[in-house]
C-alpha cells in the first residue's frame, strides 16, 4: 500500500521490502523502495514500520518507535533497527560505570535513551537533505557541501554528523564492525545521539576533552579521533 500523496507523486520506484504503512508485529510487507527518502519522510504515511520493522523481530529488537524514522536502504534499516534494540538493552541496564560515562559529561543514561529513542537515523551517503537549511549557510560553505550526501562524499572517514535538531545522518558501511563485519555498531548510535543532546558547541572535541580530563583514556589527537567515544561507550555501558 502507498498513500495518496505518494502514488500521486510517483516518489516510488519498484523494489524489494523497504517499509509498510501497518502490519501486524514482526511482519514486513512488500513496498516499493523510495526514489527520495528525504521528500518521503515528509509524508508519515509513506514510511511508518511495523512493530518488528524490515529486518527486526526479536534479534533486532523491535522497529522504531513511534515519530523516529529510519531512512535507507533495508540492509541500513535492519542494522539501525538491531542497534537499537542493543543500545536499548545495554542503557535500561546501564551498571554504576555506564552511568558516570554520561554523569561525566552531563548526561543521565536515561535521557540518553529517550533521546536516542525520538531521534531519526538517516542514510547519509544519499540523503539530499540540504546543509544550509540544517544548520545555515555559513556552515554549508564553511565544510564545502551543499547537501548531507557531498558531505559524506567529502569527508571518507566520517562515521556520523548529527546536527540538532531530532535527525543524525550515518554512514551504512560503518554501522557494522567485529569479524566479517557481522557485528553492530550500536555504540554508534548512542555517540550521535550525545550531539542532539549538547549541541554543536560541545562537540567531539569538547567530549573528548572532558572525558580526558576525566581519567578516560581518550587522546584528542589520535588518528582514531572521534570513534574514541564511541570506543568508550562501547567498554563501559557493554
Amino acid at each position: 500500500m502507498v498513500s495518496e500523496l505518494c502514488a500521486r507523486e510517483d516518489l516510488f520506484k519498484s523494489g524489494r521490502c523497504y517499509g509498510v504503512l501497518t502490519g501486524s508485529h514482526d511482519e514486513c510487507l512488500e513496498m516499493p523502495e523510495p526514489t527520495d527518502p528525504v521528500r518521503v519522510s515528509t509524508d508519515p504515511a509513506c514510511w511508518e514500520f511495523a512493530p518488528g520493522g524490515c529486518g527486526g523481530g526479536e534479534d533486532g529488537g523491535g522497529g522504531a518507535p513511534q515519530g523516529q524514522q529510519i531512512i535507507g536502504s533495508p540492509g541500513f534499516v535492519g542494522k539501525v533497527t538491531k542497534g537499537l534494540g542493543i543500545a536499548n538493552r545495554k542503557l535500561a541496564n546501564a551498571d554504576a560505570d555506564c552511568r558516570q560515562l554520561f554523569a561525566d559529561i552531563g548526561l543521565a543514561v536515561e535521557d540518553v535513551a529517550a533521546t536516542m529513542n525520538a531521534t531519526s537515523f538517516v542514510d547519509g551517503t544519499t540523503s539530499q537533505a540540504q546543509i544550509g537549511m540544517l544548520v545555515n549557510q555559513q556552515y554549508a560553505n564553511a565544510v564545502g557541501a551543499a547537501t548531507v550526501a557531498q558531505l559524506f562524499a567529502n569527508s571518507p572517514g566520517l562515521s556520523g554528523w548529527s546536527p540538532p535538531g531530532g535527525t543524525a545522518y550515518l554512514r551504512p558501511s560503518d554501522m557494522s564492525n567485529g569479524l566479517f563485519g557481522l557485528g553492530t555498531n550500536w555504540q554508534l548510535l548512542v555517540h550521535e545521539t550525545l550531539h542532539q543532546m549538547l549541541g554543536f558547541q560541545r562537540d567531539d572535541n569538547w567530549i573528548m576533552t572532558e572525558l580526558q580530563n576525566k581519567g578516560y583514556r581518550i587522546n584528542p589527537n589520535s588518528p582514531r579521533k572521534s570513534r574514541q567515544i564511541s570506543d568508550v561507550i562501547k567498554k563501559k555501558c557493554n
